[in-house]
């Protein structure tokens, strides 16, 4: 049950997907390249894959990294209990699995991990989203998108705390996953969500924000 971030650029258009990760990871400049030297596409699509994987591997490091911070800050006290309600909207998803569509303009985010496509918004701005069911996990997104209806969206009413609500998410989902000693966890419910999951135990929020 790991975490996951991830960066989707927000499409305004229906350009071609290749395009969209050339300006997600600054690649114009390989394909530029490409053109000048009349390099084989076979050799520029590597170049883009290569850049497309090391990208992924420092955002994986940022994250373990943003991670290990957070942990030392609760471990030390240097944060506070609040539950997820008391610091950010959650709201539910509304739409079924058939509301995507294969050149919708929007992200459309459900309990999977892959990310499906959908032709209206409901939400919109920097947002954290956790499964309700299936394989739970968490991931943020920042743009028009719409959700499923057993996916919440946690949106920060101070953005200063959006990484640490984001790390104190990661952190239930893990806690939840150990204290189910084996057993398959179904579901997660609003009110679970809105209280930290465990209503005894409350979210912990670090103050320190800045540093992540």
């Amino acid at each position: 049950m790991g975490a996951e971030i991830r960066f989707f650029p927000q499409r305004t258009q229906r350009p071609q997907r290749a395009c969209e990760l050339c300006v997600l990871c600054g690649l114009q400049d390989v394909i530029a390249e490409g053109r000048g030297r009349d390099l084989p596409i076979a050799g520029i699509l590597g170049s883009l894959d290569e850049k497309i994987e090391l990208n992924r591997k420092k955002i994986a490091e940022l994250e373990a990294l943003a991670g290990v911070v957070y942990n030392q800050l609760v471990a030390t006290n240097q944060c506070e209990y609040s539950t997820i309600s008391a610091v950010a909207t959650v709201k539910t998803g509304k739409q079924d699995s058939n509301f995507s569509t294969a050149d919708g303009e929007y992200r459309f985010f459900t309990c999977s991990k892959d990310i499906l496509w959908c032709d209206k918004y409901e939400f919109e701005g920097k947002a954290i989203l956790l499964t309700g069911n299936g394989d739970l996990h968490v991931r943020y997104f920042d743009g028009k998108f719409n959700a499923y209806q057993r996916t919440y969206v946690l949106q920060p009413n101070d953005a200063r705390l959006f990484s640490a609500i984001y790390l104190a998410v990661r952190a239930m989902l893990i806690r939840l996953a150990r204290s189910a000693s084996g057993s398959i966890v179904k579901f997660i419910t609003k009110g679970d969500v809105e209280q930290g999951v465990n209503k005894k135990c409350k979210v912990r929020i670090a103050a320190h924000t800045a540093i992540l």
